[in-house]
């Protein structure tokens, strides 16, 4: 559909329209219009819509008369565009005089109203001439009955405007309107002339030094904020499917009155107070407590702009945490902090996205900038001399608010934006969000929360923001130091990839189970082991921090209603998000714990750990050690004996400690030097890096692990190591492959039952061609002890170490196919009767496939991590797509099955891998 084709009605006159006005030339884009122009790569155009309905009577000439004057008025309405390829922005141009065109329409049958808006609709999905067209489509939808004669003095009914944004924002659509309404209602003369600056003379001011000072200030204020903002917003998809966005309104005549009642008390604009309001609903249902929000702010306070009929809006982080503060606090912050940020909300976009990408290089990390706040009423938000409303105002008027789900032609399409209107005595909240984040009934609780924090902000500012508790805690042990071993790998591993590693937990609570009881848990845990109550110390410079451990404080407990989604839900996506919120290493304890509420008991308790103070065996131990306490007096089972971290990296600096380092390090060299460098060749598949989990749950291995531990006198692990890697010989090719084995050094004197993070990463490499697969097996299990011995390094000199090899080497090593057995239950099967081949061989048939993706995927070519459920083992097998598809994958898993049940039934296999040199060959 063309332009000035019509969705409804007739069109009876495409009237063109003479202009002419003050001011013309050509410049740079100004900065409001440089950052509605990057909007519009999109492919869409962006635009400011409205249908009136004008005074009875007024004619097609009338109409006609207007849209001349206001375009020959203002200059960004008689702006177009001239493009210049290249990925450089356009310039304006503004033209003295020209005409463009007036739509007349007939609504014929329909409705004229439905005419209106469905022209409005059409247009402002319709793109613009960026180049040839005038920024302005206007249309008169005429009474049916004035057809027959001449359209000059048409009854029109109904006036469709749509505008170019980057002419124009809502504001300056206000202003536009109350421009045209003071004109003469005689002789239509303008009640004075325009002061304000149009779009080429704010590109002009943005040019001087005072506004290039601006715009550094600006960037300032970005980076400080991105500097130490969180990355993450919402976690990963809770819903399935593509991308969906929906729409809700709610209309609350309650916010309202809280807003007018928070200004009155704090003396100042009530702003602040909706500001808050959003902040604090946002993380009662999300739980996050200190999102980047991209707040949408007017510039129409800086000189010479209030008045101007042109684009003022930018956006500008803001981010405040208000996880420990009162619901009064976070009002008083939000007008402090905010203030700051609409000062700094002037800027050039293209420096901005400069600067963004070369924090988010430094910081390692891509900033999920998709949560937008934009509060775009134009009433009075001062209410200076007005009677603040009582309390019983304000909570009758909550029996008022009403909430819809209208059909909107555009719909942000971002993870969640608030736009914030000022109906007559009432805030209208319409938010949008993606389906996949948010469903529908979590938009309904957050209005309903934005409300209900509003409310609280004017009736009971000293309501805690997110319902949490302080526990106390004090235990044995404090002190500074270097972090032990398993603390520095993970830290490694925190700072390549820019997001908090983390061990998590989502456990059911017992029936009857109070907030008490989880709090008193939480304490008991904190004091008990020093590796809970520890902190990081950053030092920069590429340096590994420090750690501190307290003697005593206070740790929150979050407490959350599970709501509509129910208490299983509530607590999995609560606990996805934390995985995926940056720990604050300097300030936050290691530990996130929340209470899930239902029904008036806690249903959940959910844990999540930073992964320096525990790893998966550590968590084991922990619970163990909740387990065993006295059940009457909740004291402890014994002392803690196992050394924590403080004490592992005291003994890792002893004389024994600096020999076991250098063991490890000279295992480490005499694995590389000969290790194949390359890894699955080149990429098979294309596309960026998108990584993929399957899960393959199998008693087939399972007992075909206890039939080779049986038949072979040792523990079950070197049989499922040799599945793998003749699993993957089979499948891609690739032998030798180095593997990185990630070991548990709970082996070592006073480390079993450690509350800490003991894991190390060790390369192994084994020739498994022209031998059968039990012959691999001896083989596995003989180099493997070796492997897991050597595993007990200093991360950094083990980097400093490969860096020296590939060097000499004089090509890089690909480390990026991993092996994780970290189950925990048995492994020796000592005692118990080994499974016959006839039940490993029924056992295939119950085998089973999932493709759950996890919120935190290793990012590596390949990496399997085995967990053992009851009866069975479970491969959980990552991979980049472009190296392995679903199919290989699946292959993949199969393989190592059919390998490990060959291993127990029909050892004499062989193993059906090529040679290394074949391979060579062969390439």
């Amino acid at each position: 559909m063309r332009r000035d084709d019509l969705p409804l009605g007739t069109l009876v006159e495409r009237r063109l329209v003479p202009f002419a006005g003050e001011g013309s030339g050509e410049g740079e884009l100004a900065f409001g219009q440089i950052g509605l122009w990057q909007a519009l790569a999109t492919g869409v155009s962006r635009t400011v819509a409205h249908v009136a309905r004008p005074a009875p009577g007024t004619t097609v000439d009338e109409v006609a008369d207007m849209l001349g004057f206001m375009v020959g008025r203002h200059q960004a309405l008689r702006t177009t565009f001239v493009l210049r390829g290249d990925g450089r922005r356009p310039r304006q141009r503004v033209a003295t005089s020209g005409d463009l065109p007036l739509l007349v329409v007939s609504p014929g049958e329909h409705d004229p109203a439905e005419v209106a808006e469905a022209l409005s609709a059409h247009w402002q999905t319709e793109l613009f001439d960026y180049e040839t067209e005038w920024p302005v489509r206007m249309a008169a939808v005429v009474a049916d009955g004035d057809m027959d004669g001449d359209m000059d003095g048409a009854a029109v009914t109904h006036l469709v405007t749509v505008i170019l944004h980057t002419s124009i924002d809502a504001f300056g659509f206000s202003v536009l309107a109350a421009d045209i309404g003071a004109r003469d209602p005689v002789t239509g003369a303008p009640a004075g002339p325009v002061t304000a600056l149009a779009p080429l003379a704010q590109a002009a001011r943005e040019a001087t030094p005072a506004g290039r000072r601006q715009n550094q200030r600006s960037l300032d204020y970005l980076e400080r904020v991105l500097r130490t903002a969180p990355a993450h917003l919402f976690g990963p998809p809770r819903h399935d499917g593509e991308p969906r966005f929906d729409i809700l309104r709610y209309r609350s005549p309650a916010m309202s009155l809280a807003a007018r009642a928070v200004a009155a008390r704090e003396r100042m604009d009530d702003s602040p107070a909706l500001l808050a309001a959003f902040l604090v609903g946002v993380a009662r249902v999300t739980g996050a407590t200190s999102p980047v929000t991209i707040m949408t702010v007017s510039n129409r306070f800086r000189p010479g702009y209030a008045e101007s009929v042109s684009a003022l809006i930018k956006v500008v982080p803001f981010v405040l945490d208000v996880a420990d503060l009162t619901v009064g606090e976070v009002v008083r912050r939000s007008a402090a902090r905010s203030m700051s940020a609409y000062l700094n909300a002037y800027y050039d976009p293209d420096d901005q996205d400069e600067v963004v990408e070369r924090v988010q290089r430094e910081r390692g990390v891509v900033f999920d900038l998709a949560c937008y706040y934009n509060d775009h009423r134009q009433r009075d938000r001062v209410h200076a001399g007005a009677e603040p409303p009582s309390a019983d105002d304000i909570r009758a008027a909550l029996a008022d608010s009403e909430l819809t789900w209208p059909n909107e032609v555009s719909v942000p399409r971002t993870k969640l934006y608030l736009d914030i209107d000022d109906q007559s005595g009432a805030v209208e909240l319409t938010l949008s969000a993606d389906a996949r984040y948010l469903s529908r009934a979590d938009m309904t609780a957050l209005a309903q929360a934005i409300e209900e924090a509003a409310v609280q902000a004017a009736l009971d500012q000293g309501r805690a923001a997110v319902e949490r508790l302080l526990v106390p805690f004090a235990g044995e042990g404090s002190g500074e130091g270097e972090l032990a071993f398993g603390q520095l790998g993970l830290w490694q591993s925190i700072v390549e990839s820019g997001s908090s590693k983390t061990v998590a937990y989502v456990a059911d609570a017992a029936p009857g189970t109070t907030v008490a009881a989880v709090a008193d848990m939480l304490g008991f845990i904190v004091s008990r082991h020093q590796a809970l109550r520890t902190t990081l110390l950053l030092r920069g410079e590429g340096r590994p921090p420090r750690q501190r451990v307290a003697a005593r404080g206070e740790i929150p407990l979050r407490v959350v209603a599970a709501g509509e989604d129910g208490p299983v839900a509530v607590a999995e996506a609560l606990s996805e998000r934390w995985q995926t919120v940056p720990f604050a290493y300097e300030t936050e304890w290691p530990v996130r714990m929340a209470a899930v509420v239902a029904g008036g008991a806690v249903t959940h308790v959910v844990t999540v750990i930073l992964h320096t103070a525990i790893d998966a065996f550590g968590l084991s131990a922990l619970v163990a050690d909740i387990g065993a306490r006295d059940p009457l007096t909740g004291a402890p089972a014994g002392p803690v004996t196992a050394l924590p971290p403080l004490a592992q990296a005291a003994r890792e600096a002893s004389p024994a400690g600096r020999r076991q380092n250098d063991r490890s390090l000279r295992y480490l060299e005499r694995v590389l030097r000969t290790a194949p460098a390359r890894l699955f060749g080149p990429p098979r598949h294309d596309g960026e890096p998108r990584f993929e989990v399957v899960r393959y749950r199998s008693r087939a291995i399972a007992m075909a692990l206890h039939a080779v531990a049986a038949r072979e006198r040792c523990d079950d692990s070197p049989a499922l190591l040799t599945a793998f890697l003749v699993g993957v010989g089979r499948v891609t090719g690739v032998n030798p492959l180095a593997t990185i084995l990630l070991v548990s050094n709970r082996f070592r004197p006073g480390l079993a039952d450690s509350v800490s993070s003991l894991l190390k990463v060790t390369p192994f490499v084994a020739d498994v061609a022209d031998r059968t697969v039990g012959d691999t097996v001896r083989l596995v299990a003989s180099r493997s002890l070796s492997a897991f011995m050597n595993a007990y390094y200093d991360a950094y000199e083990q980097e400093e170490r490969i860096r020296r090899i590939e060097r000499e080497r004089g090509e890089e090593l690909d480390l990026s196919c991993s092996f994780n057995d970290r189950r925990q239950g048995d492994r020796v099967h000592a005692g118990v009767p080994a499974p016959g081949d006839d039940e490993i061989r029924a056992a295939l048939a119950g085998s089973e496939f999932s493709w759950k993706q996890d919120a935190s995927i290793p990012k590596a070519k390949l990496y399997l991590s085995i967990d053992d459920p009851p009866g069975a083992v479970e491969l959980v097998l990552s991979a980049d797509r472009r190296y392995f598809s679903r199919a290989e994958m699946t292959a993949l898993a199969l393989a190592i099955e059919e390998v490990a049940v060959q291993a127990a039934i029909e050892p004499g296999t062989p193993t059906g891998v090529g040679s290394a040199v074949a391979a060579e060959a062969a390439r």
